[in-house]
């Protein structure tokens, strides 16, 4: 409830959309936020398979990434990060982190991400024949 600028991570589950083995391809990623200054300046870094909880040395989809738009809690605004190429994962989590020790105003209303499942890569288990 406090709108002092501090410095903050935000990790998401991990998450299989409800494809548990299924192989997808995520090809973006959509943060709405609102921020009271278009100087903020957030980090975005990936895991996937559950290997581990995202954390400083993950994979990064956004490094030193401001936030530009309107300033304002009545002005959403919507950072849309492209991987390189698609990531092709089972499962997907997300670390959102102010950047370096500075501090920063951030509200996440939601995060989009689209992918697409891949039927046709079936996930061989220890218990299946390959």
């Amino acid at each position: 409830s406090s709108t002092k600028n501090s410095a903050f991570i935000v990790t998401t589950k991990d998450d299989d959309f409800g494809f548990p083995n299924t192989f997808k391809k995520v090809y973006e990623i959509d943060i709405e936020y609102i921020t009271d200054s278009s100087s903020d300046v957030i980090d975005v870094k990936y895991e996937i398979d559950g290997n581990d909880a995202p954390n400083s040395s993950s994979n990064a989809l956004a490094s030193n990434q401001t936030l530009s738009g309107v300033s304002g809690k009545d002005n959403v605004n919507i950072l849309k990060i492209t991987p390189s190429s698609p990531i092709k994962c089972r499962s997907f989590s997300l670390r959102i982190s102010s950047y370096g020790t500075t501090t920063c105003y951030l509200e996440i209303v939601s995060i989009g991400i689209r992918y697409r499942p891949i039927q046709s890569s079936p996930i061989v288990t220890e218990t299946s024949s390959a």
